[in-house]
């Protein structure tokens, strides 16, 4: 019973304290605290004064309506009928608080005052920059050289200083304003004339003037030796003006992306190293050049992401801008890694760093690289437009590649055409074009053709059809270099119709503008014949744009294997679309520009050095045609080819990409030609040397699974999970058991 007692107090008690009990919760606002004294409000320091306050205010608001409309009319009489001396004198009287009192001391307040716009003064000889007075006055008449900012003629200008006088009598921080208003390009002409003006004068050349010459000097993309010579002379007469040849942090700048931009890598480090030893921290600038040169120069994409990675973790004023941002996007795009460059732009916005132009064009040129991601390269194109920017000429280049990755040739023709009536055409917007023939939808069977993407964007299928009612494809013959013989219609059917166009075009751009083509266009252009056309128009084109580069090939081949082809060999193929109505009428037909025949003279024999890639495409064309004889002649004189003097002087990963990129193409070659036993030999002996992927074993794997050759499935697929343990750093079966067996799970 005890027991029960006590347990049933201690329930109780229990119970009581729960019961009771209270639980403080810490808020996150803060409060005031309560005032505890009494507020006492101001008092008037004089009663009586106080009371007659008071008075005055009781009195006030007692006062009749009409008596204070009455007092308001007078005054408004007295004001409207006073006399013109009273006002006269109220007005001299009356001075405004700004104004001093007496006529000495407004004329002194007048003459501090900044002058107001004169029209009279201004007149059309008014330079539009800044120049010392004293070389105004020089000038005189001149300076209509130097009104306009776009187009100043400094040599002239110059001459005209130096006949009243030079730069005698002129300080040395007005020949410095006159230096830095000169244009960097027009600076490195005229600077001679500068030296001699100053040597005649008696006054040296200081190292801030010898800066802004070799700031002109750099400008630009790619500097050559001579130029870094010069370079150099001035930064050896520059060192005798500092303590222990020492430079000004300034110049080891100019230096840096000097050395940068001509790939000297050792000197740029050499110049970095010093600036080190001497104490001087490194600038923005500096990290600017050397990510710069890491891009654009040696193409070091590890580097590259070092030093960004680096500059944004020393943050403050050396966080990466959208310069930096640029550079390093266009590193990973370069590199294949689209995601990483989205990702990075992700983080632009997120950090508020304002984009540009080029930072958009460069993630639409990746996006364009994956074929889901097209949708989204059009989105940033459309960008630009929706920031209110001006799209500028490489933009439309690309706004062209992104068209032709689509395999929209009509809007790829039409972009085309409007740079050609701007007169702005370049080697890349003509390789894009012939890159356009190639990738053309009519190039793909009916079945494997797919929508552009720019027809599937809510702004591009508008902006698609504008653009190409607008253009006009007729030629104009007033001026023959922008007359590109484009057909009269707004898009092509057929394949005769694309490598007519092409030849004609290609055949346009040799006689008019050579200017315009390189390696890559006639690589397209060959590409063009290998996908749409016969063998025998393929090796036409290919003795004659290209050519084989024996230099440094021990044994080479005196006439070109291709023309010791028997004609039994040079199998023509006819499975090209014409335009007949039932669409299974099939004809060969000579498609090629009558200018391009070797019978024409004083036409520009632009011929070029074949490459990997050429020898890809030339398998390529063997592979549609099923010409054995034909790829066997091919990788023969590849094997040469790697033997040559500008094979060898690649660099070895480059070498291996191109020899992984030749072995893939023959395995390609082989399996269409239903040769699997000698692709799969190649496989078997290439098996540790490259770095085989599904996307070069798939053709091979499925022309094995038709055909049923187990043997050859089997080791295809040994091949593939032996490259992922090789080159992936996949786990291999029997390491998991063990690595189970000992954990236990």
């Amino acid at each position: 019973m005890l027991l029960r007692k006590t347990d049933g107090l201690l329930r109780f008690s229990n119970l009581l304290i729960n019961s009771r009990r209270c639980v403080f919760i810490l808020s996150s606002e803060r409060k005031r605290r309560a005032d505890t004294k009494k507020y006492n409000p101001p008092k008037w320091p004089n009663r009586e004064e106080a009371k007659i306050r008071v008075f005055e205010q009781a009195s006030a608001s007692g006062t009749p309506k009409k008596v204070k409309d009455f007092v308001a009319s007078v005054s408004d009489y007295v004001k409207h009928h006073r006399s013109p001396q009273t006002q006269n004198s109220e007005a001299k009287s009356s001075l405004t608080p700004h104004e001093p009192a007496s006529e000495e001391k407004a004329e002194s307040y007048r003459s501090h005052q900044s002058p107001r716009f004169d029209p009279s003064r201004l007149s059309l000889l008014t330079p539009a920059v800044d120049i010392p007075s004293s070389f105004q006055k020089k000038l005189g008449p001149a300076l209509k050289f130097l009104v306009s900012k776009e187009h100043q003629n400094w040599s002239l200008a110059l001459k005209q200083i130096e006949n009243a006088g030079g730069f005698h009598d002129e300080s040395q921080i007005d020949i410095r304003k006159l230096v830095y208003n000169i244009p960097k390009r027009q600076l490195v002409l005229v600077f001679p004339q500068i030296e001699r003006l100053l040597q005649e004068a008696g006054i040296p050349k200081s190292p801030k003037i010898i800066n802004a010459y070799l700031k002109g000097l750099v400008a630009g993309g790619s500097i050559s030796d001579e130029r870094i010579q010069l370079m150099e002379n001035y930064v050896a007469e520059m060192r005798l003006f500092g303590k222990k040849s020492r430079l000004s942090r300034e110049s080891y700048e100019i230096l840096i992306e000097a050395y940068g931009k001509s790939r000297n890598i050792a000197k740029m480090e050499s110049a970095i190293n010093e600036m080190r030893a001497l104490g001087l921290t490194s600038t923005p600038n500096i990290y600017h050049s050397v990510l710069n040169t890491c891009v654009y120069k040696t193409g070091d994409h590890k580097q590259a992401v070092q030093i960004f990675d680096l500059m944004k973790f020393l943050s403050g004023s050396m966080a990466p801008g959208p310069s930096q941002y640029q550079d390093i996007i266009v590193s990973y795009i370069n590199n294949n890694d689209v995601e990483k460059a989205l990702d990075l732009y992700e983080d632009m916005l997120s950090k508020n760093v304002p984009t540009n132009q080029k930072i958009l064009v460069a993630l639409a040129r990746g996006c364009a690289m994956r074929k889901q991601m097209r949708l989204r390269a059009w989105d940033f194109i459309f960008e630009i437009y929706e920031q209110g920017w001006e799209p500028t000429i490489p933009t439309l280049e690309y706004m062209i590649y992104l068209a032709a990755k689509d395999g929209d040739l009509s809007l790829s023709r039409a972009l085309y055409q409007r740079l050609n009536v701007l007169e702005s055409l370049s080697p890349r917007s003509f390789g894009f074009l012939m890159l356009a023939y190639a990738h053309s939808g009519a190039t793909y069977d009916i079945k494997k053709y797919t929508v552009p993407a720019v027809l599937v964007h809510e702004r591009g299928k508008n902006f698609r059809r504008n653009l190409i009612d607008k253009t006009t494809f007729t030629p104009n013959m007033n001026n023959p270099k922008t007359a590109v013989p484009f057909l009269p219609m707004n898009s092509l059917m057929s394949a005769n119709e694309l490598l007519s166009e092409s030849s004609a075009v290609m055949a346009h751009s040799v006689l008019v503008n050579p200017a315009l083509v390189s390696q890559a266009s006639v690589d397209m252009f060959m590409d063009i014949a290998a996908k749409l056309g016969s063998l025998e128009e393929f090796i036409d084109r290919y003795n004659q744009f290209t050519y084989f580069d024996d230099e440094g090939v021990p044994i080479t081949l005196s006439v070109s294997l291709i023309e010791k082809l028997p004609s039994s060999h040079k199998q023509l193929d006819t499975n090209m679309n014409t335009d007949a109505q039932d669409g299974k009428e099939k004809i060969l037909t000579h498609t090629k520009s009558p200018i391009l025949s070797p019978n024409v003279k004083g036409i520009h024999q632009l011929r070029f050095p074949r490459t990997t890639k050429t020898y890809c495409i030339a398998l390529q064309a063997a592979a549609k045609s099923r010409n054995y004889e034909f790829s066997q002649v091919i990788w023969q004189e590849r094997g040469l080819h790697r033997k040559s003097k500008s094979f060898r002087s690649l660099d070895a990963n480059k070498r291996k990409d191109f020899d992984f990129q030749f072995a893939a193409t023959m395995v390609h070659c082989l399996t269409e030609m239903e040769l699997l036993d000698d692709a799969l030999a190649i496989l078997v002996s290439t098996e540790y040397q490259f770095k085989w992927t599904w996307k070069e074993l798939k053709p091979l794997h499925v022309a094995a699974v038709k055909l049923g050759h187990d043997k050859i499935t089997k080791t295809v697929r040994g091949i593939a999970s032996r490259a992922q343990v090789n080159f992936e750093g996949k786990i291999k079966r029997s390491d998991f058991k063990k690595y189970v067996s000992v954990r236990g799970f």
